[in-house]
């Protein structure tokens, strides 16, 4: 289901976003076709028997961008079939999907927008991500919006979603949510606006086994942005309520607040600050940008996939800064999710995602990444330090093809019994980009 679910909207938005796009110089679609190899010295990241294994691996990975006047479009993905060539595991199809369509049936009246969100996660998370831990997981929603503009300052806007949450294996994870949300915005200036909001939205579990957590909520919030050519602030305050259909009623603040900063051409900052109530599903949700980054140390890596509701702390940060022959790129966050009714749940992690491209040459250029994340499950005292770094050289031979040598180190460091592993592994690849 999850398959179908993906490969069906990244098709109709490929589709649709060429069907509406005029001739232009930029492409709208950019796709990547290629095939590795890998070797292992642990494939399985085990702490007492590691298995070596070779990997072959087609790979399809595209990106999408229209902005037209019938649909706004945005959209990345990966497909990634892996055979295991002396049969450690069965081979297996690895989908990666970020997409958000907003189909303009009346421009500046009526959208009907569709967004999706594919992706692998632990089974259980506290085992290591083996290939016989990981499954699937998908968010899609789509819905409605309507705006009105009352007067040139004053304008309104009502949308409503329909959220389907599913995971190949964690079926007590799966739901069915309808949410509706409604605006009101008033702008100050062009670069200063107000609004006020009320949300509410109502979840259903699908298994009988689930059907405890199911819950309604309601949001009430009041907001301010404001955006500039170089600046830009979003940040929101407010209370949500929430009716536990059996147990506990649940009451508490909300916070969101983002800010984007470029003080120069080749550099920019961010900030992002969060405390709201929220469970797995819309963890899951992320933007065609991180995909790229979906890792250890992105803080999007590792879900515990299940049905319960926590309160989440999040501080994120975001650094770049790009030269003419040098990128830089540094993403650290600390989080801390309480559980409502099952402290047994509750962690508090830490880490940072950082990459770096140098170029020796404007077709020869080496990438480096690292990714580290601490994550403490604080009634079991648990904690497991994660670290996963790689260097590739990377060949461009021709306008279209690319050659890659990858070698990558990846540990666990685990108080937990027999949850600690190390693990090395090159790869070769060879892709060609339209």
């Amino acid at each position: 289901m999850s398959y179908r679910i993906a490969l069906a909207t990244a098709a109709g938005m490929l589709l649709a976003a060429a069907a509406v796009t005029p001739a232009r110089a930029d492409p709208v679609l950019d796709y990547t076709i290629g095939a590795s190899l890998q070797h292992s010295d642990n494939i399985n990241y085990s702490a007492t028997d590691p298995v070596s294994a070779n990997v072959l691996a087609p790979t399809l990975a595209f990106n999408v961008v229209e902005q037209g006047a019938t649909l706004s479009a945005t959209a990345a993905g990966s497909l990634e079939y892996r055979d295991y060539l002396g049969g450690e595991f069965g081979n297996e199809l690895r989908t990666l999907f970020s997409g958000q369509a907003d189909w303009h049936i009346s421009p500046e009246r009526f959208d009907w927008s569709f967004a999706d969100n594919v992706g692998r996660q632990p089974i259980n998370a506290l085992q290591s991500n083996s290939p016989g831990n990981q499954q699937q997981t998908n968010v899609f929603s789509t819905g409605p919006t309507l705006r009105a503009k009352f007067s040139d300052v004053l304008h309104g806007l009502f949308n409503l979603r329909y959220t389907n949450s599913y995971a190949d294996t964690t079926k007590d994870f799966n739901s069915n949510r309808l949410g509706a949300l409604g605006s009101l915005l008033y702008q100050l200036d062009p670069a200063n606006t107000l609004s006020g909001s009320l949300t509410a939205s109502q979840t259903r579990y699908i298994e009988s086994d689930s059907k405890p957590f199911d819950y309604d909520r309601e949001d009430a919030y009041v907001g301010y942005q404001r955006t500039t050519p170089a600046f830009s602030l979003e940040a929101a305050v407010g209370y949500s309520w929430l009716n536990m259909r059996h147990g506990d009623s649940r009451s508490g603040s909300l916070l969101r607040g983002s800010l984007h900063w470029n003080p120069s051409a080749a550099t920019s900052l961010g900030v992002n600050v969060d405390r709201e109530y929220s469970d797995a599903a819309q963890d899951l949700v992320f933007t065609p940008a991180q995909l790229g980054n979906v890792g250890i140390g992105s803080g999007i890596n590792g879900a515990v996939i299940a049905p319960q509701v926590y309160v989440e702390n999040r501080i994120g940060f975001d650094i770049n800064h790009r030269q003419d022959t040098f990128r830089l790129g540094i993403a650290p966050f600390w989080r801390k999710l309480d559980y409502v009714g099952d402290p047994l749940s509750d962690q508090r992690s830490a880490g940072y995602y950082a990459s770096a491209d140098y170029y020796l040459r404007p077709t020869f250029w080496l990438d480096f990444y690292a990714g580290q994340e601490r994550r403490k499950y604080t009634a079991i005292e648990r904690t497991d330090d994660d670290l996963r770094y790689g260097i590739s050289l990377n060949l461009q031979r021709t306008r279209h093809w690319l050659w890659s040598l990858l070698l990558e180190h990846q540990r666990r460091d685990s108080n937990g019994v027999d949850s600690s592993y190390s693990e090395n592994s090159v790869m070769l690849s060879i892709a060609w980009r339209r």
